[in-house]
């Protein structure tokens, strides 16, 4: 996760003025039932993959506990919905915005990506965290990613963010791979990771999910390039596990969540079948798993989905 620049007053009062998602009733684009990106995140976890136990050390006791919330458990809901990172869907005809990159390693440069009249950004309108903004532009096959997006004070510039990245779907992400590309610490692509509304009520969501924790080891395994873990030097204790590690839903947890059924079902079998990806730390005692607010989540089970780290297991 970036090291974000701290929210200012203005620009807090520039968030609070507008009427981005204060009065926006928090429902998830559709997308097509054709779109899809053939990533690591689409790929079933293969038969007969060896499982490893999460804690084999005492020195991990003070992790166990860690609950994945879902969606993500440091957002307060907002009219409703659960916390997450909302996403929206564009087409070829939805403008681009020049935005201001305000990179801490590279200076300051110029963006363009679609922006909408009211974009629908992480945690406003009370703007703290991570601020991601994420667009998918159905026409062109392409994903857009930021962080801490936000309104520029500079002149000449609408808006501003701190990292920015553009996935072609055309492309394998192999392709595209590289420790500075993407937007989450693990530097992989962060939408194809998220959980939607759409794919629960479908019955069938055929992806990995992001998962973060409150700190991991440092280093990296494929897919990830890159990590935020800090190890035994962070607040937090470490879960032994690396930015990129495969997670899969324990088959006794899985089992009550097959018995809760609805949306608890739904998700354990995504989780049972694709699992998660350890993408980020939160920086809290908790973690998340990644899914996009929507308001219409009030009305499934999902709030029953409270793994602890210790209901999954390492897959190789």
């Amino acid at each position: 996760m970036a090291s974000l620049k701290p929210i200012n007053l203005v620009e807090r009062l520039l968030h609070t003025l507008t009427n981005w998602t204060l009065w926006k009733v928090p429902q998830s684009d559709d997308l097509p039932e054709d779109f899809h990106w053939d990533t690591f995140a689409t790929r079933p976890i293969e038969d007969g993959a060896v499982a490893y136990e999460i804690f084999t050390d005492p020195i991990y006791d003070g992790a166990k506990d860690i609950t994945l919330g879902w969606g993500n458990s440091r957002f307060k809901p907002h009219k409703g919905s659960l916390g997450g990172t909302p996403y929206e869907v564009v087409t070829k005809d939805t403008p681009h915005e020049k935005v201001l990159l305000t990179d801490k390693h590279h200076g300051l440069s110029e963006v363009r990506m679609p922006v909408t009249r009211e974009p629908w950004v992480q945690n406003y309108p009370n703007p703290h965290g991570d601020m991601h903004y994420l667009v998918v532009d159905i026409d062109n096959g392409l994903i857009y990613e930021t962080i801490s997006f936000r309104p520029s004070l500079m002149p000449d510039y609408k808006w501003a963010c701190s990292s920015f990245m553009v996935w072609d779907i055309t492309k394998t992400f192999e392709e595209q791979a590289s420790p500075s590309n993407g937007v989450c610490a693990a530097k992989v692509p962060y939408f194809p990771l998220i959980t939607r509304y759409q794919e629960v009520a479908s019955g069938k969501v055929e992806h990995a999910a992001g998962i973060s924790v409150s700190n991991y080891l440092q280093g990296a395994v494929p897919p990830a390039q890159n990590y935020d873990g800090e190890g035994f030097e962070y607040k937090e204790p470490p879960v032994p596990v690396f930015a990129g590690t495969r997670l899969r839903l324990k088959e006794e947890y899985y089992e009550k969540m097959l018995r809760e059924g609805g949306a608890c079902a739904v998700h354990a079998e995504q989780l049972r079948t694709y699992g998660g990806f350890i993408t980020d730390k939160t920086g809290v005692h908790h973690g998340s798993i990644w899914g996009a607010p929507d308001a219409r989540w009030k009305k499934t089970n999902i709030n029953k989905f409270k793994p602890t780290i210790n209901d999954f297991e390492i897959v190789a």
